[in-house]
């Protein structure tokens, strides 16, 4: 039977063997994982793991201040902050983005809402589809990963909206009109910045927005439970990105780290600020020239933590413009 409870599934005794157990079990009967609690949630990797340091004076920070309804011409001067950071680190952060404050604050409070929802009620979404455009979560695959994340997380496709606004959760009752709102203006920044890393590679402007013309695009809400172990766990396993560029709403709680010259770095949430990271699409279209970096989400034992992460993913080739010149072909079409 599969159980739930504080933020992070229990699975116990399914089909004659222990599935997993996880925080609930190890924090609020002992405060410590006791023998075989939460081992699905176990990362020896943390043992002899590269040490995180602060990022703080070393992720690029761009003011990339453009008002959505029109051109400010700005961006020659971002365009060669855009390239430095994409060679150096292939994440940097946005402020005065022109997504209102407003809109972040009750995109965020809309969504601790919903992880706040009584379990039957969230419980209604909870899927093992990988390929679902609607679905409520723990770890990516928990009919196959071997360690689990310690996170929940609700994913759901945005686009077509005719499609999918229908499916996105009827509560609490003002998600799906919030949703859109900020939805609608994060694709727009995304759009620019697509536009920007087009320029910062010498394409025409909308080359990028044009190869991911139609793609889909998938929101995330992520929750992570304070932990008492956290050195033992991870909110997400090192990974990257598969689509063209993901844009990540932080809260005021540090947890997010990249990997920059085989060392962690700790990424300070800026208010109203947004971190953007490239994809493996990304990579793949500049025929390796920026890369899609490799980050993880660590948590903590006194705060839970959250972030709404938003990208896209479509059937991209390396540009042939990239390639022209170039030793080698680093990619064929991907999906």
């Amino acid at each position: 039977m599969l159980e739930y409870k504080t933020g992070v599934y229990l699975c116990k005794e399914l089909n004659n063997g222990c599935r997993s157990s996880s925080t609930a079990l190890g924090c609020e009967e002992s405060g410590r994982f006791g023998p075989g609690q939460a081992a699905r949630h176990l990362h020896p990797i943390h043992r002899g793991a590269p040490k995180c340091r602060s990022s703080r004076g070393k992720l690029p920070s761009l003011g990339c201040w453009r008002r959505l309804e029109f051109e400010r011409g700005s961006n020659s001067a971002l365009v060669p902050q855009i390239r430095e950071a994409c060679v150096k680190w292939g994440f940097f952060q946005v402020i005065n983005h022109g997504v209102l404050h407003f809109l972040v604050d009750e995109m965020q409070s809309v969504a601790r809402e919903f992880h706040a929802l009584p379990n039957e009620e969230k419980m209604r979404y909870f899927s093992t589809d990988t390929e679902s455009r609607m679905r409520y979560e723990t770890s990516f695959n928990v009919t196959q990963d071997k360690v689990f994340s310690w996170r929940d997380y609700l994913h759901h496709s945005c686009l077509p909206l005719a499609e999918m606004q229908d499916l996105w959760p009827d509560k609490p009752a003002s998600y799906r009109y919030k949703y859109l709102l900020y939805s609608t203006r994060v694709r727009n920044l995304a759009k620019f910045l697509l536009e920007l890393i087009s320029e910062s590679l010498d394409l025409p402007k909308d080359y990028i927005n044009k190869a991911f013309n139609g793609c889909s695009r998938v929101m995330v809400l992520n929750f992570y439970p304070a932990c008492p172990e956290p050195d033992l766990v991870l909110g997400i396993a090192p990974h990257s990105d598969p689509g063209s560029i993901t844009l990540l709403l932080q809260d005021h709680v540090e947890g997010l780290q990249v990997m920059h010259d085989d060392e962690w770095y700790s990424v300070k949430p800026i208010p109203y600020s947004f971190v953007v990271n490239l994809g493996d699409q990304t990579q793949i279209l500049s025929n390796d020239k920026y890369k899609s970096p490799e980050h993880r989400a660590v948590v903590n034992s006194s705060e839970d933590q959250m972030s709404i992460p938003g990208n896209g993913e479509s059937l991209v080739c390396p540009a042939s413009k990239l390639v022209e010149g170039s030793p080698s072909l680093c990619f064929i079409r991907i999906i």
